[in-house]
């Protein structure tokens, strides 16, 4: 039996004991490197010249020597993480912990890793989904694709009653109870009924994910690229208009019997498979790497998270199909890879200035777009 990618001496190919083992100057040039192309040049972000800037050892920065500009800038000048109060290596430090985990990893265990405060680890999470979205490949799909929908978020609470296993004979044992009764707690009770009030409040948070997933041209090798599109519901509208606007017309679309898929036939290769009976019919029709995106982020909503709010279920969700695209990447090929994006990505828009109020106002519908 071959070994699992995960186990190999490939995947282990960079650990946090050889980035422990660099020396700060170390650190500093890697990250000029992957945003400038040079450990010895620097690009100024007020004129724009590529030059040996004078350097300032003592502050880690560097003075452009070109008039009348003159600025003092540092590697992370303009980046999303400008002005940052954490050293160097504890930024890429964080990173590292953050690609380690397959399902993610909660700012509250991160804080504890780092001595920062839970705000600054969640905000740097943060500013890392950021650049994820940003450089996450859009183009359209073609060949083979699977697409799923799934509801996250606005979790219903059930009553608190044990032994029973159909919501009929939960609300007629409460309803008996509660009968000509109106004390608070029964109160309480009678809110987390299916319908009660509390879990009305709660379902207005929920939200549908859906996945679209191109397939590698060989067998058993699942899925090479993931889209991922939040809508209010499963419905026919949103599921069309994501499909048109990134699948190829004429490609062979696998989704499930839901009724929010049936016109799909019009432009694709429409295959379905039935749920309701089997996981896989007996021409191989399945969606199997749409539940499997699923399963990893439905892990990390009840597992890491504890629940994903609307305004932030797009960045989560985003956050988890980047882990499955690079499932099969090296330790090292992935922490350069985001630390490269890091550099290049310019300043945050979403969370620059963050605790000073400059914050999302709305959540994002539809597919995350740098520009939302």
């Amino acid at each position: 039996m071959a070994q699992h990618f995960l186990l190999s001496a490939k995947c282990r190919d960079f650990s946090r004991s050889e980035l422990n083992q660099m020396s700060d100057e170390e650190i500093i040039k890697l990250m000029a490197k992957l945003r400038w192309g040079h450990d010895d040049k620097q690009v100024c972000p007020g004129c724009g010249v590529l030059d040996s800037h004078y350097e300032r050892k003592a502050r880690s920065q560097w003075r452009c020597k070109h008039k009348p500009c003159g600025r003092d800038f540092s590697v992370t000048s303009g980046t999303p993480f400008h002005g940052h109060k954490l050293p160097l290596r504890d930024i890429v430090s964080s990173l590292y912990t953050f690609i380690v985990h397959a399902s993610g990893i909660s700012a509250a265990m991160l804080c504890r890793e780092l001595g920062c405060q839970w705000k600054t680890a969640w905000l740097l999470q943060c500013k890392l989904r950021e650049v994820i979205i940003k450089y996450r490949p859009l183009g359209p799909v073609s060949g083979v694709t699977q697409m799923d929908g799934g509801h996250f978020g606005g979790k219903r609470r059930s009553a608190n009653k044990h032994g029973y296993r159909n919501k009929e004979t939960i609300n007629a044992a409460i309803a008996q109870k509660v009968e000509g009764a109106r004390s608070m707690r029964n109160k309480r009770r009678m809110q987390f009924l299916p319908g009660g009030k509390a879990n009305l409040l709660r379902k207005k948070k929920r939200r549908v994910v859906m996945v679209l997933r191109e397939l590698y041209p060989e067998k058993g090798r699942g899925a090479s690229r993931t889209i991922i599109y939040i809508a209010n519901s499963e419905n026919e509208a949103d599921a069309v208009a994501f499909a048109r606007e990134y699948v190829v017309p004429g490609s062979t679309l696998m989704t499930d019997e839901s009724g929010a898929f049936t016109q799909f036939s019009r432009w694709f290769d429409h295959q379905t498979v039935q749920h309701s009976l089997e996981w896989q019919n007996d021409k191989g029709v399945n969606d199997n790497q749409a539940e499997s995106y699923f399963s990893r982020l439905r892990r990390s909503e009840y597992g890491v998270y504890h629940g994903f709010r609307p305004m932030y279920l797009t960045d989560y969700a985003n956050e988890m199909a980047w882990r499955e695209d690079t499932r099969r990447d090296s330790m090292k090929e992935k922490f350069m890879g985001l630390l490269q994006s890091v550099m290049k990505a310019g300043f945050s828009r979403w969370f620059g200035g963050y605790y000073q109020g400059n914050r999302r106002q709305t959540e994002i519908v539809g597919v995350a777009r740098p520009q939302n």
